[in-house]
């Protein structure tokens, strides 16, 4: 079985970030406030929570334009 690293999906009004086979996280759409892509494939993207508390991942695999349709349908912006 092949899974895909960071597939995104919402799930009861919660973001769950798949980040491999056995790792996931899980976060409350209200509490993020945007999503900072980074231009460079060594560098972490990250998720920017209204309490300031970031969360990283890889978005080698994702499609920005794709991320950003996706988010824009739950008003979280992304920069």
């Amino acid at each position: 079985m092949i899974v895909r690293r960071n597939y995104f999906e919402v799930i009861d009004n919660k973001l769950v970030v798949n980040d491999g086979i056995f790792r996931t996280t899980k976060i409350e759409l209200e509490k993020i406030e945007k999503f900072c892509i980074e231009p460079g494939p060594f560098t972490a993207s990250k998720i920017i929570l209204k309490d300031k508390t970031t969360i990283k991942y890889s978005d080698s695999q994702i499609n920005d334009k794709k991320l950003k349709e996706f988010l824009n349908r739950y008003s979280i912006l992304v920069e």
